[in-house]
């Protein structure tokens, strides 16, 4: 495959969606819900203008999620692309200052517009403002994780974005797409919806598809999409693979009016052109890292008015997928849509056993069945999602209200039995894990060898307690105590010193006991008794305790 990136722009029609039936899940059970839309979505790319219909469309499918007893947030970018609208500035300025005058004029008008939208359904709204710094602090996380759960309480609806205004490089989330993740482990969500201004995720280019069309509309019954999908074949026909690349070519679904002329070529059952992928399961053979590593656009933004992209989307998917929450890529032009995606995959997904099970013939046929729109969904880590349902469970079954301001890491520090036997350190994550993975700025490294390494992954959660002096070969760039650094991996020489010759691995974040000049001095110790020798004090045997280290998924 060439690359995996968003699609054509022109959305002028769109499948309409409708009422879910009386047994549907949505009606059944109550979800968080976190939607994130993007500023290509909210504003017009050429004239600036605030886009009020699909805004009421967003308000309006908030509202009927809320009759059905779901909890919504929503983080909407918009705020500097509306403050070039008043004050008629063509093109974003580069000057940072700059930049962040035009946020603090265009952030007050978008939350009005929301505020104003909402108040026609009697909604209350509130702002919530982040910058990284914000989260920096483990109890700052828990204390914005607390305000946006007792929003969500009072019956509020939570409206997040970035703190334009304040934010610089160095505590910038990057793009909303990385807040809409991180917000959505702060409450625990189990959907995260990207809107943006295309369909979903695609093998090719779609904006390169004048070369594939055909003249002539060629209409295509589910008996022939049927037959073209027990053809088609992908490059890499593994198990895993064949599960991870759902794709297909509805011609009847698709909403650009190009794309409804396209037919695909299939030449010797591959296909040409393209394709959409429906869907990407996060299992141990990263798949969702596979589409990073070959994603086209890694430094491409989706518009000339926003900070994101395709590949934005698929990193925060990554994030999300990793503690159980569902991602999904949709259009933005019918967000009523989000119903019918959310009990789709509760029926279609949660219920089975195996993820694998799904192959492209059976996908195909189930969105055509049941009319479910084009999107891309990821979904999450199987037992990071069971891990959740079983929290759920047994919070409801201590409370006499659903509680929304728990901890996973709370949990397992507790020494919850039931719950310590559902999870799996190599596939999953815990909310303080995620905190430190993704919340954290590093400000430098610290390597150890391979048998460390491999302890490290063997040892169980109650085994390990920390890195010790003896793991560690040595340190990249200077930080403090208690700063984030990464964890890498080397090869250490028979001498003791790393081998610069071959590349580092990474393989996590910490905070460590120790400063980067203490770790230089009492790396490699055997014991670690030697420590008080050496720096004349000791605040801890470890260079950084278990609940200050976090591993990435593998």
């Amino acid at each position: 495959m060439s690359g995996f990136i968003a699609g054509s722009n022109d959305t002028t029609t769109a499948s309409t969606a409708t009422p879910l039936s009386p047994a549907s899940t949505l009606e059944t059970q109550s979800y968080t819900i976190v939607i994130k839309i993007g500023s290509s979505s909210l504003v017009d790319n050429v004239t600036r203008e605030p886009k009020l219909s699909i805004m009421t469309k967003v308000v309006e499918t908030v509202s009927c999620l809320k009759k059905l007893g779901h909890k919504v947030i929503i983080v909407s970018s918009g705020g500097i692309a509306i403050g070039l609208n008043s004050m008629n500035i063509i093109n974003k300025p580069q000057v940072l200052s700059e930049i962040q005058a035009l946020a603090a004029i265009g952030q007050g008008k978008l939350i009005s517009m929301w505020e104003m939208l909402f108040r026609q359904y009697d909604q209350k709204v509130a702002q919530i403002l982040l910058t990284r710094n914000d989260i920096l602090n483990w109890n700052q996380f828990k204390n914005a994780q607390n305000t946006i759960n007792a929003l969500l309480n009072l019956n509020v609806v939570p409206i997040v974005n970035e703190n334009d205004t304040l934010s610089i490089s160095e505590i910038k989330f990057g793009d909303n797409d990385n807040l809409s993740a991180i917000t959505s482990v702060l409450i625990n969500a189990d959907y995260l919806f990207l809107f943006t201004d295309v369909d979903c995720l695609y093998t090719e280019n779609p904006n390169q598809l004048q070369s594939h069309l055909h003249s002539q509309h060629s209409s295509t019954s589910l008996a022939s999409l049927s037959s073209w999908a027990s053809r088609i074949s992908l490059n890499d026909q593994s198990p895993a693979s064949t599960s991870m690349f759902n794709s297909q070519m509805n011609l009847q679904k698709l909403t650009s009016p190009d794309l409804q002329n396209y037919n695909p070529n299939i030449e010797n059952d591959t296909i040409n052109g393209p394709t959409p992928i429906l869907t990407v399961f996060n299992t141990k053979q990263k798949n969702i890292s596979k589409l990073l590593k070959n994603c086209s656009t890694l430094n491409k933004s989706g518009s000339n008015i926003g900070s994101g992209g395709m590949t934005t989307k698929i990193m925060a998917a990554e994030l999300a997928t990793n503690v159980g929450i569902h991602t999904i890529i949709m259009n933005s032009i019918q967000p009523l849509n989000v119903l019918k995606i959310i009990n789709y995959i509760e029926l279609e997904f949660d219920t089975k056993k195996n993820f694998k099970d799904f192959n492209y013939k059976e996908e195909l046929n189930n969105i055509i069945k049941l009319n479910i729109p084009l999107h891309t969904k990821f979904i999450a880590n199987k037992k990071a999602r069971n891990n959740k349902n079983l929290k759920r469970k047994k919070n409801k079954s201590t409370q006499n209200s659903y509680s929304y301001s728990y901890s996973y890491h709370d949990d397992i520090k507790d020494g919850n039995d039931e719950l310590m036997e559902s999870i799996d350190k190599n596939d999953y994550i815990n909310k303080r894990e995620f905190w430190i993975l993704h919340g954290l700025i590093s400000k430098g490294s610290i390597i150890i060898d391979n048998e460390s390494y491999n302890d490290l992954i063997s040892s169980t959660t109650k085994e390990y307690e920390g890195l010790l002096p003896k793991d560690i070969i040595d340190i990249e760039d200077n930080f403090h105590e208690l700063e984030c650094v990464e964890v890498k991996v080397g090869q250490k020489l028979p001498n003791g010193q790393l081998n610069y010759e071959i590349p580092l691995k990474l393989i996590g974040r910490a905070r460590c006991n120790y400063t980067s000049l203490e770790i230089n001095k009492i790396k490699g110790l055997k014991n670690s008794n030697q420590i008080e020798d050496i720096l004349g004090y000791a605040d801890s045997k470890f260079i950084a305790n278990k609940e200050n280290l976090a591993l990435l998924p593998r």
